[in-house]
Formats: structure tokens, sequence, C-alpha cells
């Protein structure tokens, strides 16, 4: 099935996740603030507030640690053949991390991306990750900006910009958020040792919210050197049970063209 697996993901291929009903568990301890809340020197930008309070609020994002969700998925092939297999998030928002367990009757292949990098391994073997690994961390990267969309505003380590303008989206209006990495210089006692290089698939990240709901329901992807597009689109938001936060009930991933009008249906989330 892996090398099936690895297969479909290079092709892009259709996923569609459903998350089995009542097994979606909230894991909370001590209430958890993410360390900008606590500077009294930041300020929250008015479109991060709005997409925290469009999904329950500042305070209950601030609150919650990790989220785990069980999910049965289907991978569709370009001939638009299909295969199932099982899988298990566990997302902890604030720690930009992901970690997601494929259950296969040949074992269990996990793959998982937080700020530390990204390890992929087949029952506890890891998988050389600068090869067919990498597609798994694509789309990981994109399902935990889609879910978390409102606590990614508040990464220190990137900037967001937006003019304020908002634009028509597939019928939609939205103010488009654009996301770049920092340019880190070094200190005077770091002139000599050269900037650690740092590979980035996605060069262009833009967040569109919602001009009417205020949520983050869409973001394109873009990888300028391969000539790349994904639009990434999230509806049916709820609330979780043991949370009062709210995340997208199903999200859409497209090829797009380099305009971000959204083409070819590539992966279905149902939650």
């Amino acid at each position: 099935m892996i090398n099936r697996f690895f297969g479909v993901i290079c092709c892009l291929a259709i996923v569609t996740v459903f998350v089995i009903a009542g097994c979606d568990q909230q894991y909370k301890s001590e209430p958890v603030a993410y360390e900008p809340l606590l500077d009294p020197n930041f300020i929250v930008p008015d479109y991060a507030s709005s997409a925290m309070k469009a999904t329950g609020g500042v305070r209950q994002w601030a609150d919650t640690k990790k989220i785990q969700l069980d999910c049965v998925v289907t991978f569709y092939k370009p001939d638009r053949s299909f295969y199932l297999t099982e899988h298990r998030y566990e997302i902890r928002p604030w720690e930009n991390y992901i970690r997601v367990l494929d259950i296969e009757p040949q074992g269990q292949f996990v793959w998982q991306l937080s700020d530390d990098g990204f390890i992929a391994t087949i029952d506890s073997e890891q998988i050389d990750v600068d090869s067919a690994a990498k597609r798994y961390r694509n789309f990981a990267e994109i399902m935990l900006n889609i879910i978390t969309a409102p606590v990614r505003f508040l990464d220190q380590s990137v900037e967001f910009t937006t003019s304020g303008t908002a634009m028509r989206v597939e019928g939609l209006w939205y103010y488009p958020i654009e996301r770049s990495y920092r340019v880190i210089k070094p200190s005077l006692d770091d002139t000599n040792i050269a900037p650690r290089p740092v590979e980035r698939h996605w060069s262009e990240v833009t967040f569109y919210q919602n001009k009417d709901s205020a949520l983050v329901d869409t973001l394109w992807f873009v990888n300028l050197q391969k000539d790349k597009f994904l639009t990434v689109r999230a509806h049916d938001y709820r609330k979780l049970e043991a949370a009062d936060i709210m995340v997208p009930g199903k999200v859409e991933i497209f090829r797009a063209d380099a305009k971000g009008v959204q083409q070819e249906l590539l992966v279905t989330v149902d939650f």
C-alpha cells in the first residue's frame, strides 16, 4: 500500500477524510496561552482577533492545547479509482505541530511536522525525507494551516500583510492576507557564520478572510520554482464537543492556476 500511497500523493490525488462520529477528542490540562498573548507590547492584529472570535474566541483558542481527530481516508487516483485507509490526527495549534498516523494492515505509517522539522516513519523505521516523504510534508502543512488558520496569524517567525481592500474570490468577497518569511540578519557576533538554509516548498501563501463572516476559509499555496499552485477551501464550520473552538467540517484542495483560480479538485476532507 505504501508504494501506492506515494504514487497517489505524487499525482496529487483526491483525498476524502471522514472524522468518525464521537471519536474526535480535545485534551486540555492547564490553560496555555500563546507567548504573544502574554507580551504587553504585542498588538494582536484586527484580522487575527476577528478570525479567532469567529471560531470561538481568543481565550478559547489560547486554552486549546491539543486536538485529536480519528479519520477514514479515501484516496482517488487520476483514473478516479480509490483506496480507503484510516488516519489519526494530533494537532497542537500553539506549537505549530501536526502528527498524522496512517493505520494499515501492513503496519503503521506516521508523519510529523513541527518547527523542529519533518519526520516520516513506517513502524518506527525512518523514511528518507529527501525522497517521496516530501509529499506528505506538504499535505501536513496544508492541513495544519487551514485547520488552525486563526492561530497561524500570531506566528512571529513570519510576517503578514494586508491592504485592507476586499477582492472577489469564487463569488465571495475576501480580504487577502499574504504571509512572508522574516529576513534574519546575523548579529555582530555572528558575522562569520553563514546563515543556515531553510527549505520551504511553498514560496508564497495567501490567507483569505471572508469579509462577512471573518472566517479564514480559503488559502492559496504557491511554488513558483515548480510552477505549482493549490487552492484550499474550508466549509461547514462546527464546534468541537470538548472545546469552545470551531474547525472546518469540510476541506477541499484544488489544483489552481497562477491567478488562484481553482481547477481540478484534488482533495476532499469531511469531518
